[in-house]
């Protein structure tokens, strides 16, 4: 190596070094003295950006759970004011109950009167002024509110009772659909088409001219059960080219109802390529078919080319599960086509029935194949095709049933195929059932099971007496008041300004809380009584009905219930026994009402304390992520301190003894 002066590359290296090892170990003090191993965005670019994304993430999280603090303090202080308000309610509840009490004189009950005022001032005060950070929570504000909707139209003709006078049929004709209120005699013109609802007892229903055939007519009703109603020489047949004409010709509601044969009726169903998948007759919770003469006649079944069905001739509709009771009694001719839903009974798919009573002298035919389809499934009286299923069967005295073209149903018990069911079949000695025609494939039993379905045990010859009777016609003739009535499928929509409590880390995550208006005017009963004077609150029903017994007091209750409707605590008083009556039933209402939003308020302020419990964890996790990237590890960072110290007055030694490597130039002068 040159001896050179001008140059000293050992000692630039060694400062090199020296500025390295100088760099490193402020950096690692830097780390020792904060606890933080990065520091700024050169230590660790990404790292040091998700580290500060983290942060803004906690104080966020830190405010999320002052957010809701907060929040539930006013919920706090808004239940506090609804707790107030409830108490004066009891104490009004309480001096109502008071002045109702003949022992008072009426100038007891205006002193009553006084205090009674005072404490509806207070409950108006309380929902003024309760307040939370200068926001008035109570006075409805931060109420919500219900909107309806128009989703549908349907209008009714809708006929009622008025005066009784002598009395020509009412004649329905056009498409309408009616609503019958009153009892009496309705004939359908030939051009009528439409739903008729029955919402009364003992009418009767006839046709203009029996020789016109009627389409899509739905008979429905009585809206209660126990209702009778009379048919005398109808012709409907409902169905078409879709779905959507697939109806019931007859649909019963309720149980208990009858059904009067008194004419010569036909209901069919279907058409061209299309399975009806109702019953002709929908028996609803319960029907008894009867006949009002020998020469009555009633036909229920499918028709056109190559339609079948899937519900019951008199029964379920397809896949309906239903336990009603189903009776069929003497005095008329039945005659049922059915294929894969049973004749009476139920429909197919897991379709159901409760039992079946064939009355004494019933005379009934059917028809089990349609005469169109061969491969019929369904029993004549029982159950269907495919897993459907009825109770037990009683075959009266005196019962003539023919069964035609019987194939893999059973002509009495269980539909073929697909595991069917029916209960026990009982059979009177005197009963006669027979063949018609047999399809000799997979034929089931005549009475029993179906193919590869099951039935109970068969009793027959066995002693079954079920008389029938049929119920009288109304001696009343009534006139009619009728009107048309528009109903509404309406939808029910919410909205109010809410209070927004935010609590996430995101615009517009936040919990909406809404508050009802406290005030004496927004407390009460709501209605009471329908439009038809019938009580929408069951309680005021199961009263009323109690009071059965003594008419008077029934009186003296739906009196009290209908002033009390639709009132609110601001429209009470008890100056009198009757208006301290009316005030205890409006009190309830505002007392539920109350308690409601105090329920409210409480949901609420456990859904906050759940929100805070989740923020704090969230917090929790963030934190410990965030310090996993951020915070030093501290013996690392001494252990690498040490070193870089050792490091840096090394290299500053060396650097010493590089500057003086020169200096053995100077011996060459000696």
């Amino acid at each position: 190596m040159a001896m050179t002066i001008m140059n000293n590359s050992a000692a630039m290296m060694t400062l090199g070094e020296v500025n390295k090892n100088t760099t490193k170990l402020g950096k690692d003090l830097q780390k020792v003295a904060n606890g933080q191993k990065i520091n700024s965005a050169g230590d660790a670019a990404s790292e040091y950006a998700i580290s500060e994304k983290m942060r803004v993430q906690l104080r966020a999280l830190n405010q999320d759970t002052q957010n809701v603090q907060n929040g539930s303090s006013l919920l706090r202080t808004a239940l506090g004011g609804v707790d107030e308000i409830i108490d004066n309610l009891r104490s009004m509840k309480e001096m109502a109950i008071n002045a109702a009490n003949d022992t008072n004189t009426d100038a007891d009950r205006k002193t009553i009167e006084k205090e009674f005022s005072s404490r509806r001032r207070t409950i108006n005060d309380i929902a003024t002024t309760t307040s939370y950070n200068g926001k008035t929570i109570l006075d409805g504000t931060y109420a919500l509110h219900e909107k309806e909707r128009i989703t549908g139209v349907h209008v009714y003709t809708e006929i009622v009772e008025a005066d009784v006078v002598d009395l020509e049929p009412v004649i329905l004709s056009g498409k309408q659909n009616v609503n019958i209120y009153a009892r009496g005699t309705y004939k359908l013109a030939d051009d009528f088409s439409g739903t008729i609802k029955v919402h009364t007892s003992d009418i009767f229903i006839d046709q203009q001219n029996p020789n016109t055939v009627l389409r899509n007519v739905t008979i429905e009703g009585p809206t209660g059960g126990n209702g009778t109603i009379r048919i005398g020489n109808l012709n409907i047949q409902n169905g078409g080219a879709s779905v959507s004409d697939d109806r019931n010709v007859m649909k019963f509601h309720g149980s208990n109802n009858t059904l009067v044969v008194d004419g010569n009726n036909r209901f069919a169903v279907g058409a061209g390529g299309q399975e009806s998948t109702k019953a002709v007759i929908n028996v609803g919770g319960g029907l008894t078919v009867v006949g009002a003469s020998n020469s009555a006649s009633l036909y229920v079944g499918v028709t056109g080319a190559s339609t079948w069905n899937g519900g019951a001739g008199i029964g379920s509709d397809k896949g309906e599960r239903s336990t009603a009771d189903i009776t069929i009694g003497g005095g008329f001719d039945l005659h049922v086509v059915t294929q894969d839903g049973a004749g009476i009974g139920a429909g197919k798919h897991s379709g159901s029935i409760g039992n079946i009573y064939i009355a004494n002298g019933a005379n009934i035919k059917v028809d089990i194949s349609n005469n169109v389809r061969s491969a019929s499934d369904g029993a004549g009286i029982g159950s269907g095709y495919s897993n459907s299923r009825a109770g037990d069967i009683y075959i009266g005295k005196d019962v003539n049933i023919e069964i035609l073209n019987r194939n893999q149903g059973a002509g009495v018990g269980s539909g073929g195929r697909s595991v069917s069911y029916v209960g026990n079949i009982y059979v009177d000695g005197s009963a006669n059932i027979w063949d018609t025609h047999l399809y000799p494939s997979n034929a089931g039993q005549l009475i029993g099971a179906g193919y590869n379905s099951t039935a109970g045990t068969v009793y027959n010859p066995y002693n079954v007496d079920i008389p029938w009777t049929v119920p009288p016609i109304p001696d009343e003739e009534t006139v009619y008041n009728s009107r048309q009535v528009t109903e509404y499928d309406k939808e029910i929509t919410k909205y109010g300004t809410s209070l927004a409590i935010h609590s996430g880390n995101k615009q517009n995550q936040r919990i909406d809380l809404h508050i009802s208006d406290m005030h004496s005017y927004a407390l009460g009963t709501g209605s009471l009584l329908d439009s038809k004077g019938n009580f929408t609150d069951a309680s005021d029903k199961e009263r009323y009905d109690a009071l059965s017994s003594n008419t008077k007091l029934q009186t003296e209750w739906r009196k009290t219930v209908r002033f009390a409707s639709g009132r609110t605590v601001d429209d009470i008083d008890v100056t009198s026994r009757f208006n301290a009556n009316v005030a205890v039933r409006v009190l309830d209402g505002a007392l539920e009402s109350a308690l409601d939003e105090a329920t409210n308020i409480g949901a609420y302020i456990s859904r906050l304390e759940f929100t805070e419990s989740n923020i704090v964890t969230a917090n929790e996790n963030t934190q410990a992520s965030e310090s996993g990237i951020r915070d030093a590890d501290m013996a690392k960072a001494m252990t690498s301190y040490t070193k870089n110290n050792v490091l840096a007055q090394a290299s500053q030694s060396m650097l010493a003894q590089a500057n003086q490597s020169t200096s053995s130039v100077l011996s060459l002068l000696q």
